[in-house]
């Protein structure tokens, strides 16, 4: 069973393309100029988690996104068409499943995403117009309605400080709607809405567009369509502090999508200078933004994803293109899928098929445990990605 299919992938190349900026509005992040490194050298600390597959159902999880809190790891895994949340301890054993699809108390027709209310110590499920609050068991507690129509899906909601929520929707009416909401958690009311992007761009955003660092500036950042980082914090207007430069070839197709739309999308899909983002991350030191090309080298696979880490503080990229994995031993970085970041530490799957190339090196790995060793050569298509935890 492949968990990181060309067809999620796909879902990515969808989400990152809108309109043309001056990019000297904002810091440039050359996304091809990147430092060669070795990964030991960046993340000092790294750990690799084996979520159990307790029964068939827990088999082959689509994980879409990752939270860790109180010594839990939380996953948003996809299921065919629907979600459910995924609960297991940081040795990787199994606790629960929310799976609770109906139309009853503590139910829901659709489950958009969650987050974790840190105050209240819950697991809050973002189910279309309402929150169904957890406790960190997943027992259910009780419902609260939003005050405000809900648009089509949720893609992201955070703790933004101790009186907000914040939200990013995608709007089924673009020239009506806001990307980004600040909710007052006691009463769920509007506080502060902003519109990010242009309308005819605002559905090409990350999977993951906002990033809440927890530091005492309560800042929240987020990823537009355009491949401009946006510092949307409550105190100030919205102000372009990054911009992602992709390139040519990328600010060619932006022009050629707006003005040819669905023409230029389906053209995008050869286009081997394409680049879309597909996850954007952060911690008090890096920028870890996830972006999809054609992967020219395996066509039957069609696309690849490479991560770049950019260092704010020392103004550097490191392209995991041109990362040595040394804790691997080299072991291919097209495994690697970010996924989360919690107290500082970023949080990635890796596919669980690996080569008997990949098997051989990882053997040889001065990096791994022996216990890690094992439980890699072991894994095959039935088993569930590893998670890996890094600093």
């Amino acid at each position: 069973m492949k968990h990181f299919t060309c067809s999620v992938l796909l879902i990515g190349f969808l989400f990152s393309c809108s309109q043309h900026i001056d990019k000297g509005e904002a810091e440039s992040i050359d996304m091809d100029k990147s430092d060669k490194t070795d990964f030991s050298d960046l993340f000092s600390e790294y750990k690799l988690i084996f979520p159990e597959a307790k029964d068939s159902a827990f088999f082959g999880l689509q994980i879409l996104r990752i939270e860790k809190y109180q010594n839990k790891i939380y996953l948003l895994n996809q299921v065919q068409r629907e979600h459910n949340l995924l609960c297991f301890d940081t040795t990787g054993r199994f606790l629960f499943c929310i799976d609770r699809k109906g139309n009853g108390p503590g139910e829901y027709s659709y489950l958009g995403d969650f987050f974790i209310d840190k105050q209240l110590n819950m697991l809050v499920l973002d189910a279309s117009n309402q929150y169904l609050y957890c406790n960190l068991n997943g027992d259910y507690q009780y419902t609260r309605k939003k005050q405000f129509a809900s648009p089509m899906m949720t893609r992201r909601t955070a703790e933004f400080n101790n009186s907000l929520y914040v939200s990013y929707y995608d709007c089924t009416n673009k020239d009506d709607c806001s990307d980004i909401l600040f909710l007052d958690r006691n009463t769920l009311e509007i506080k502060k809405s902003v519109k990010c992007t242009n309308s005819v761009y605002a559905t090409f955003t990350p999977l993951l567009p906002l990033s809440v660092l927890s530091d005492d500036k309560n800042t929240v950042y987020y990823y537009g369509g355009n491949d401009t980082i946006y510092d949307i914090s409550i105190d100030r207007d919205i102000v372009p502090v990054y911009y992602a430069d992709f390139g040519d070839g990328q600010q060619i197709f932006k022009k050629n999508f707006k003005n040819t739309g669905q023409k230029a999308l389906e053209a995008a899909v050869h286009n081997k200078k394409r680049r879309t983002t597909f996850t954007f991350l952060s911690n008090e030191k890096y920028f870890a933004i996830t972006y999809a090309e054609i992967d020219v080298d395996n066509l039957d696979k069609m696309f690849r994803s490479s991560t770049v880490f950019y260092d704010r503080h020392k103004k550097r990229s490191y392209n995991t293109n041109k990362m040595n994995f040394d804790i691997f031993n080299s072991v291919t970085n097209s495994k690697l899928v970010l996924l989360g970041c919690a107290d500082g530490y970023f949080y990635a799957t890796l596919s669980s098929v690996f080569s008997d190339e990949e098997i051989q090196r990882m053997a040889k790995s001065k990096y791994l445990s022996e216990a890690d060793k094992k439980a890699l050569l072991k894994m095959d298509e039935m088993s569930n990605p590893v998670i890996m935890v890094f600093k």
